[in-house]
């Protein structure tokens, strides 16, 4: 085939989306996208996975290179291609929680529980319309009940206004629990990348104050510390999905002054005793994965109930994908299941 037909069958696959190009014969396939690579510990990529985030890159230019606001505007269109849809019987409202828009989820079957999530995106992308799949299949399986929070963004809001939204959205779920209709112990924390930092450091400044710390906590490849001390902030740096440049670009935006401070890195915390109880998803191509596997570790050396999940051939971003890959569909339901152990609704 000539180099002139591969790239012509490229871009006709970029402007028709991810089901023509998986729909392709492997041969194909491999042909057009090239073969998927190897991370640094000789895992494959999924092979779904290598489509997608191809077709990506040749449709989203870096996050350098354009402006915030059509950055955001990428990610909201994007997401809603390759994420499930609201189950029907989801029951979906808006509200003001903590005085931040926030959106609630209430699945059909009768639960006592009230995850509170928050959403990734770097603390500069994402909002409740780009998670809003996830959350409701998050209410739907669980089941539980689950306020998706709208905290404020950088570089309009540096840290810490993304953990201050944060740390007040899951205290006022917390002491308004009875109008969930559940009890202040069966309130819980959850989210994936920075959404998962504010999740462990909302855990982590609940015990500092000595105050009743949320029932358990998902931590969906997190960001645990942003000192980016961890080997695979090296050798995943190429990406696929989320690379060294995008990690640096969010670390500028968001401009923590003291990458010490627990609200900003649990992970550098001294001691991780008396955390509640948590579920830690990591991945094979991704530059948090291994501050997400530290963090998970010393998580279960303090005696903290943890369930550490890895998936080796998927990227960052993956629970966002549940549409398009069937290995993130499998990992999203893995994901639950550990939780509903881990927050009591198993």
């Amino acid at each position: 085939m000539a180099v002139t037909m591969v790239e012509s069958l490229r871009r006709a696959l970029a402007g028709r989306g991810w089901r023509a190009a998986l729909a392709l014969p492997p041969a194909l396939r491999r042909r057009i996208f090239g073969t998927p690579p190897r991370n640094d510990r000789g895992e494959p990529f999924d092979d779904d996975a290598h489509v997608l985030a191809t077709l990506s890159e040749w449709i989203q230019p870096p996050l350098n290179d354009i402006d915030v606001r059509r950055s955001r505007d990428g990610m909201r269109r994007g997401t809603a291609l390759v994420s499930r849809p609201i189950p029907a019987d989801v029951q979906v409202s808006e509200r003001v929680h903590a005085g931040r828009p926030a959106r609630l989820y209430r699945p059909a079957a009768t639960t006592d529980r009230l995850l509170v999530y928050y959403h990734g995106g770097g603390w500069v992308l994402g909002d409740l319309d780009t998670h809003d799949g996830l959350c409701a299949r998050l209410a739907a399986e669980l089941p539980a009940q689950v306020l998706s929070i709208d905290y404020r963004l950088a570089p309009e809001h540096p840290c810490p206004a993304a953990f201050e939204d944060a740390l007040a959205a899951f205290r006022a779920a917390r002491d308004a629990a009875a109008t969930f209709g559940c009890a202040p112990d069966r309130v819980a924390v959850g989210g994936d990348s920075a959404g998962g930092n504010l999740a462990a450091a909302v855990s982590m400044a609940c015990r500092g104050a000595s105050e009743p710390m949320p029932a358990a906590q998902l931590l969906i490849y997190p960001a645990t510390d942003l000192r980016r001390l961890t080997a695979s902030h090296q050798t995943c740096a190429n990406g696929p999905m989320l690379t060294g440049d995008d990690v640096q670009f969010f670390l500028d935006a968001y401009a923590p002054s003291d990458l010490l401070d627990p609200r900003v890195s649990p992970g550098a915390a001294a001691s991780l005793q008396g955390l509640p109880p948590a579920v830690v998803t990591t991945c094979g191509f991704d530059p948090l994965r291994d501050e997400g596997e530290d963090y998970a570790r010393r998580l279960a050396e303090a005696g903290v109930p943890t369930r550490h999940l890895h998936h080796s051939g998927l990227p960052h971003g993956y629970a966002s994908m549940d549409a398009a890959l069937p290995a993130a569909d499998r990992a999203v339901a893995a994901a639950i299941a550990a939780f509903r152990v881990q927050f009591g609704t198993k």
